[in-house]
């Protein structure tokens, strides 16, 4: 998926209307987690996700749209 904005509104207002690329979730045991979120980097929209998953951490990120330079 890659998108391209006209605008830096255009780029928020996906942003906000998208909840479901906002996340975090916690296992009961404590050390198990899970997130995700998206924000604006410059002119690049990037989506990060991470979690952990019995002491093993990762991380992601990435770009998963642009706002089209003038």
């Amino acid at each position: 998926m890659f998108i391209t904005f006209n605008t830096k509104a255009q780029a928020l207002n996906y942003i906000k209307r998208n909840k479901d690329l906002k996340y975090h979730h916690d296992e009961g045991c404590g050390c198990c987690y899970f997130f995700g979120y998206v924000e604006l980097d410059g002119n690049k929209l990037v989506l990060h996700e991470g979690g952990s998953n019995a002491g093993d951490i990762s991380e992601s990120a990435t770009v998963i749209g642009k706002i089209r330079s003038r």
